[in-house]
Formats: C-alpha cells, sequence, structure tokens
C-alpha cells in the first residue's frame, strides 16, 4: 500500500507526468486506495485534467478505466508493455 499511496500523494501534487496501467483491476486497485485515503476525487481530477499522460495496456483495461471516469491518453494498437512503454514516451514528448 504504501507506494500506491506514494503515487497517488505525487500524482495529485502535480509531481508525476504518467501513469500507465496495465489491468483493469489494477485501475479500480488505485481508485479504490485514493477512495480509502479520501483522495478519489483529487486523483480523478489529476488523471482527467491533460496534465498527466494515462496508458492503458489494451482495449479493455481502457474500459474499466473509461467506466470509473478516466479517459486513457494511450492506449497502443499492440497490447503489449512494450508498446505502451513506447506510446507513453511518445505523448510525453509530443
Amino acid at each position: 500500500r504504501g507506494p500506491a499511496l506514494g503515487l497517488i500523494e505525487r500524482t495529485c501534487a502535480g509531481e508525476v507526468d504518467a501513469v500507465t496501467f496495465t489491468a483493469g483491476p489494477q485501475v479500480r486497485s488505485l481508485m479504490d486506495l485514493a477512495a480509502g485515503a479520501g483522495r478519489r476525487d483529487e486523483l480523478l481530477a489529476a488523471l482527467t485534467g491533460g496534465r498527466v499522460v494515462v496508458g492503458c495496456i489494451g482495449p479493455v483495461c481502457a474500459g474499466v478505466a473509461t467506466e470509473l471516469g478516466i479517459i486513457p491518453s494511450v492506449v497502443p494498437a499492440n497490447w503489449r508493455l512494450g508498446s505502451l512503454v513506447k506510446a507513453v514516451a511518445e505523448a510525453l514528448s509530443g
């Protein structure tokens, strides 16, 4: 929980440029953890405000994110980790 809470804290503080998800349950878990810490709305605002690049590995993961109010910035055509990393790097450099 500690590292994930740290990620939530840093994302809400504007210190994180990108967040990636490799599975739908991962998205739910992070948002549930944020809710338990009283920071769900703040994290959602950070992830949807356009400043943070949100990458999802594929359409199923992206669908869960969308259900939770997060519109992914990046969903690579090839649903592999390397493709996700490349797509996020491109989004950050552009």
